[in-house]
């Protein structure tokens, strides 16, 4: 299923006429907050809660003892259901996980094109369309900073740079690459870059793009490195 980007950038109204427009028919439906959300119980694709994945169509809504859950924000690179179920499968592969949790579920609320509604969104509440990459992404990282200490949930932001070599990125990949780890560095948040694991991938021929002129997407075999390098930044800053 091909999924396709939400266009923002209309003349009329490019921001809050937007937001109530759903996605697509069929594998989404309208929402309150950001104007479409996933449907749930699609066969192969989202569970009950209209959530991605196969393994965590599984878990019981009320967690039990000594299970860690990690909820999986983002767009579409977070949305297919191999980035969480690699993710689970790493945290469940051994005992250097296992230092305060018996096991982790890993639930899925990636959904396609969601930062693009979320940039707009805050723009339009906010600053306006004038807003520049920079104060948008400063209020974005913010909130999810503010609402994840008022309830106590460790945030880990996972810089996903394009798969082209830096030496190809244009000035605008290169402006955004540049704002996004900026932002972070200057909030004090935690985060992970995957340039470093990017690069290697590069250099072994690993298996990195979901398809050979996608420079967004990593592949699934690539989600396996992915998961393993989030894994390690989680461990080795105690998080886990």
């Amino acid at each position: 299923m091909r999924l396709e980007s939400f266009r923002i950038g209309e003349d009329e109204a490019p921001y809050m006429r937007v937001m109530g427009r759903p996605k697509r028919r069929g594998f989404y439906r309208p929402s309150d907050l950001l104007g479409y959300e996933h449907e749930p119980d699609i066969p192969g694709r989202t569970n009950r809660y209209g959530m991605m994945g196969r393994r965590d169509r599984a878990h019981p809504l009320a967690k039990a003892p000594g299970v860690c859950r990690v909820l999986l924000l983002g767009d579409s690179i977070a949305e297919p259901w191999w980035s969480a179920d690699t993710l689970e499968a790493e945290l469940n592969s051994g005992e250097r996980y296992r230092r305060r949790w018996k096991s982790y579920e890993v639930w899925n609320g990636g959904t396609g094109s969601y930062l693009m509604r979320a940039e707009a969104w805050l723009a339009a509440r906010d600053g306006g369309p004038g807003s520049t990459m920079k104060e948008t992404g400063r209020r974005y990282v913010r909130e999810i900073l503010e609402t994840g200490r008022a309830r106590s949930l460790p945030v880990v932001f996972v810089v996903f740079p394009y798969l082209e070599p830096p030496g190809r990125l244009d000035e605008r990949q290169r402006l955004e690459y540049a704002t996004i780890t900026g932002v972070l560095s200057e909030t004090g948040a935690a985060w992970l870059d995957l340039s470093g694991l990017f690069e290697g991938m590069r250099r072994r021929g690993a298996p990195l793009r979901y398809k050979p002129h996608d420079i967004v997407h990593p592949s699934a075999k690539a989600h396996e490195g992915i998961s393993r390098e989030i894994g390690s930044f989680l461990t080795k800053a105690r998080l886990l």
